[in-house]
């Protein structure tokens, strides 16, 4: 536990100075693209972060479907004697490429 707050708080100490140094001299170099920056900032990040939980949620259900695929053809892997007994490759095999089309 105190290795993980010691790495936190070095790395926010650290963006931090870092941020306030880069802003500093942006101000320095050119205080009317700073305060352009300043101002098209907050909007950027706001939607940089919307965008990131969209992303998110949607890799979230790509990687359910993929793991029900997944886990469907183990099923039917693991049970091919029975599934071959039955006759029934075809329906397995159209069963499997349903789930692949589910997934993308």
């Amino acid at each position: 536990v105190s290795g993980f707050l010691t790495d936190n708080l070095t790395r926010i100490v650290r963006s931090t100075a870092t941020s306030t140094t880069g802003v500093c001299a942006l101000f320095y170099l050119s205080p009317k693209l700073a305060s352009v920056c300043v101002l098209v900032l907050p909007f950027a990040a706001f939607s940089s972060s919307l965008l990131g939980r969209r992303v998110r949620a949607l890799s979230q259900e790509v990687q359910d479907k993929l793991a029900a695929t997944t886990q469907t053809a183990a099923e039917k892997l693991s049970a091919l004697r029975t599934v071959r007994l039955f006759g029934a490759e075809q329906r397995e095999t159209d069963l499997y490429s349903s789930r692949v089309e589910e997934s993308f």
